[in-house]
């Protein structure tokens, strides 16, 4: 599935906004925010991000539980990840499915993104796919844990 261009990918969390996989091609004079505010149109998420919110976009969708991925192949071959608090059993998946896609990448870095009690956020950067993958089960956990309770009727 890995396309070998600079591409957004989007995987929602299932449990907010159960929609397939948001894919697209950046083209030449293009930009990641173009996608990204189409996909907030798309389904009525009500971003209005403007020319200057690149580096900002991908961080509110990560924050609103979406895996967001961005790939870049202008000057290097680079992905980035935008990790949200909790990963639902399909984003993991994609990315159990996906990683070793990404492998002949000259970079791959990960923003792992914690919602804090005042209503800001804590951003925790990894660059190891190794390390990530550890990351990734762990969110997945608490992710099943906060589902499970929810289902037996406790507040957590």
């Amino acid at each position: 599935m890995f396309k070998i261009r600079n591409c957004l990918y989007i995987i929602s969390n299932e449990d907010r906004l159960n929609v397939p996989m948001f894919f697209r091609v950046v083209k030449k004079d293009e930009h990641h925010l173009k996608y990204m505010q189409e996909f907030s149109d798309n389904y009525n998420l009500g971003y209005k991000f403007g020319n200057n919110d690149s580096n900002i976009a991908p961080v509110m969708l990560a924050l609103d539980g979406n895996l967001v991925v961005k790939t870049s192949f202008e000057y290097m071959k680079m992905a980035i990840f935008y990790i949200p608090e909790l990963v639902t059993n399909s984003q993991k998946e994609w990315f159990d499915n996906n990683i070793k896609g990404f492998e002949n990448c000259d970079y791959v870095g990960f923003s792992n993104f914690t919602l804090l009690e005042n209503g800001n956020f804590r951003e925790e950067r990894i660059e190891s796919v190794t390390q990530e993958l550890e990351i990734i089960k762990k969110r997945n956990a608490n992710y099943l844990n906060k589902i499970s309770g929810k289902e037996k009727g406790h507040v957590r």
